[in-house]
């Protein structure tokens, strides 16, 4: 896995981004193809091809973006709550839960809560 912030990690989303493109356009391209669009249309289609094939590839690359950052605040959420000695799922205080399950929501906790204040 290439670590994010690094010029591999932003050329490996660029080369994402063109095959995507690519694929796309081919798609669109077939598309129009299989609805038999007459030849005299088709230098018209081919820049609506592009232009659709543009939009899918943004709106794909741009739902991949906001997932990933997504996931990554709910890590951090979910490490903050493991660091305060909450549970994890519901926020229930684990302090002196030696059980190792939420007593709140019934959720496995990675290391029962010993603490007392």
């Amino acid at each position: 896995m290439v670590e994010a912030g690094t010029w591999r990690h932003w050329l490996l989303g660029i080369a994402a981004f063109v095959a995507m493109f690519v694929l796309a356009s081919f798609a669109v391209l077939l598309g129009a193809k299989a609805l038999k669009v007459p030849p005299s249309r088709m230098t018209t289609c081919g820049a609506e091809a592009l232009a659709m094939a543009l939009a899918i590839t943004s709106g794909v690359q741009s739902y991949r973006l906001s997932r990933r950052q997504h996931e990554r605040a709910l890590q951090r959420e979910r490490d903050h709550r493991r660091a305060s000695g909450l549970c994890t799922n519901c926020c229930y205080p684990l302090r002196g839960n030696t059980s190792g399950v939420c007593p709140e929501c019934g959720c496995a906790v990675a290391e029962p809560a010993d603490r007392s204040g």
